[in-house]
């Protein structure tokens, strides 16, 4: 692997892991905003 892909890859993780932080983020304020704190 060059270091072109290897960059890619690391840049396509970090993208889909800031969407799953800010996903479970909207989550956690919707369910205490409920008052349902699991």
């Amino acid at each position: 692997m060059n270091k072109n892909s290897i960059k890619t890859a690391v840049k396509d993780f970090f993208i889909s892991y800031l969407i799953a932080c800010i996903i479970g983020m909207f989550y956690l304020l919707q369910y205490t905003s409920q008052g349902t704190v699991l």
